[in-house]
């Protein structure tokens, strides 16, 4: 057994790292079924062991005199062409320093820069398959956005794209810096994936490839007389003239039940060809040359002993998964991330895990969780629940689902805006992951915010409901959104808690958190006052005697549809609703956030606030 620490050198605010997420997962999920040990590490090198070192060329060249003589540069990058310092760079490298390579054609142009470069010391390592590859279910592909391009625009691809995008028989969407889970969700909508060089040194880029065809997604590859692929690498996508794409793209695009039936098959093939194979030939080649230390002369290590035994619960794979997306590149299993490194633990929301290590974190609340009382439930029937949800930008979807939405009872039904297809993609793909069955997630465009969703979109939908929660992504003050959405829908016993007080008491319409500290000078009518009397005219409504208006400030709420039917019934369209930007405060949108209460009280129904100490739950349910 031989010891190997794969470093993935990851420059500060350099978010393109992820592009080695999947020869990484290769490297460790092969090596290790190889019988080696095998740790991981980023931007520090292993002076025990045989480092793997994943983006060499963005090595400051101080750094060089850093690495490790028997560490194996892995190169993924294309030689020549326009990233001359790249080249560069790898070649200075492999005049010292094991070089690995995933293209017999880069390892040519190593032998053509430095002619005395002993071949001994540059090895080509096919690129196979690996179940640890399979990141995006089949079943939740639907294939509704049309094709997706992932990948920096160089001069040579928007030259193509241009081309391409004339064409009014065909839907493409471009992407740029998505890696993970964002890219995944995008992918599982999408008919096909295409793939397009870079620069004109074209070398079929397997290394993308590979992981699109792990995944049953459609490539077509746009290929010019001069692209280098080897083994049989073209039979496993789609070809396309990169001269002329449109036609064939367009032909493409009208079947596909072709693009469906060639990823299957490319899937099936790919499947039996094993990593592990391709990374023994590898490391036989390396190890046969002398260059590496043979196992014997490395340290024996510890065998290590995580105490899975010990943990109370199992880890939640979701919350790890979105609150570190990073940590989906990392092929360990999650329990022992979990049990390695310590620090996740201590902000994991459930404060049980690894108690006996360490100590529970402090809770921003001091809200004591409802505790189930089988006499109060007995017989009681609790109200149906519906989630309304409005989404600007991909940044708040996962901090919603995993820390909220799953908290939900199993009938809740999701009503869901999103104001871009990559935010719908996202929401579909967390909603599935989180196990949330039925959901409707419309797009619409960036006006009104959360408006549509509230007041617009839903309303005929939301009556065969007995109460809704009304949330949003309030990506403008992150205190605010997860403080609302805690005291509202923090967890399943919170939810209950709430559905029981609704189910017993028949007056009450809307319940909202009190307001936090900083929001209290914006409380009461502001310059609205004139727009909300306009907006009652019609409804006999007297708002004369309210001199403190009372409203659920930021939109987070629970209501009874019924209590919401006046807001309903104003008739408003999303051609009413200002444009963006709007002001800070006096807009259409500020007159209809400060109307639930009077709504309510309008149905004949009564509003309260719930607040952030333990005496008002426990009156809640005396």
């Amino acid at each position: 057994m031989t010891r190997f620490s794969i470093i993935t050198i990851a420059p500060f605010q350099y978010a393109h790292f992820r592009a080695f997420d999947e020869i990484k997962i290769l490297l460790y999920a092969s090596l290790t079924e190889l019988g080696h040990e095998v740790t991981l590490r980023t931007n520090s090198f292993d002076q025990s062991c045989t480092n793997i070192i994943l983006g060499a060329h963005l090595l400051r060249e101080e750094s060089f005199s850093e690495i490790p003589v028997d560490s194996i540069l892995f190169n993924t990058e294309q030689l020549g062409g326009d990233f001359c310092e790249w080249t560069e760079k790898v070649a200075h490298l492999a005049v010292s320093h094991r070089i690995w390579d995933y293209s017999t054609h880069n390892l040519s142009s190593l032998i053509r820069i430095i002619p005395s470069l002993d071949p001994q010391r540059a090895k080509r390592i096919r690129l196979g398959f690996h179940p640890s590859l399979r990141r995006i279910s089949h079943s939740s592909r639907s294939g509704e956005s049309g094709f997706a391009f992932f990948g920096s625009v160089t001069q040579q691809r928007q030259a193509i794209l241009n081309n391409i995008r004339i064409s009014d028989r065909l839907l493409l969407d471009v992407y740029f810096g998505f890696y993970g889970f964002r890219r995944d969700a995008i992918l599982a909508c999408s008919r096909a994936a295409l793939n397009i060089h870079s620069h004109p040194v074209r070398i079929l880029e397997w290394t993308r490839v590979l992981y699109l065809i792990a995944n049953q997604i459609p490539v077509i590859a746009l290929l010019h007389p001069s692209t280098y692929a080897e083994d049989d690498q073209l039979s496993y996508v789609l070809p396309c003239l990169e001269e002329n794409p449109t036609p064939q793209l367009e032909s493409y695009y009208a079947t596909p039940e072709l693009l469906v039936s060639h990823a299957q098959d490319a899937y099936i093939r790919i499947s039996e060809v094993k990593q592990e194979h391709y990374t023994a030939q590898a490391l036989d080649e390396l190890l046969a040359s002398g260059f590496a230390p043979s196992p014997s002369t490395l340290p024996v290590s510890v065998d290590h002993q995580w105490r899975f035994s010990q943990m109370q619960r199992s880890p939640d794979p979701l919350w790890y998964r979105y609150t570190y997306s990073w940590l989906e590149a990392d092929p360990r299993p999650l329990q022992q991330v979990h049990w390695e490194v310590g620090v996740f633990r201590q902000y994991h929301p459930d404060p049980n895990f690894a108690a006996e290590v360490f100590r529970p974190p402090l809770s921003l609340s001091t809200i004591a969780e409802d505790q189930e009382n089988p006499q109060a439930d007995a017989g009681m029937i609790l109200p149906r629940c519906a989630v309304v949800l409005h989404f600007f930008s991909e940044l708040r979807v996962c901090p919603f689902f995993i820390n909220f939405g799953r908290h939900f009872p199993a009938d809740t039904h999701f009503f869901v805006t999103a104001s871009s297809r990559i935010v719908k993609a996202l929401v579909q793909r967390l909603a599935a992951d989180c196990g949330i069955a039925s959901i409707e997630i419309l797009l619409v465009e960036n006006v009104g915010r959360d408006i549509p969703s509230k007041y617009i979109l839903f309303n005929e939908s939301l009556l065969a409901f007995d109460l809704c929660f009304f949330s949003h992504g309030k990506e403008s003050d992150d205190h605010w959104f997860f403080d609302h959405n805690y005291l509202l829908a923090g967890s399943p016993e919170r939810i209950k808690a709430i559905q029981r007080l609704f189910a017993t008491d028949a007056q009450l319409g809307l319940l909202y958190p009190d307001y936090l500290a900083h929001l209290l000078p914006s409380i009461g009518w502001s310059d609205t006052r004139s727009m909300v009397d306009q907006l009652l005219m019609n409804f006999g409504c007297d708002t004369s005697a309210v001199e403190l208006l009372e409203f659920p400030a930021g939109g987070f709420f629970w209501a009874r549809p019924e209590a919401l039917t006046l807001l309903h019934s104003l008739g408003l369209t999303i051609e009413n609703l200002p444009p963006e930007p709007i002001g800070r405060d006096n807009t259409l949108l500020h007159a209809l956030e400060r109307m639930p209460c009077l709504s309510t009280e309008m149905m004949g129904m009564r509003w309260e606030k719930l607040g952030r100490t333990n005496p008002l739950i426990a009156s809640m349910h005396e």
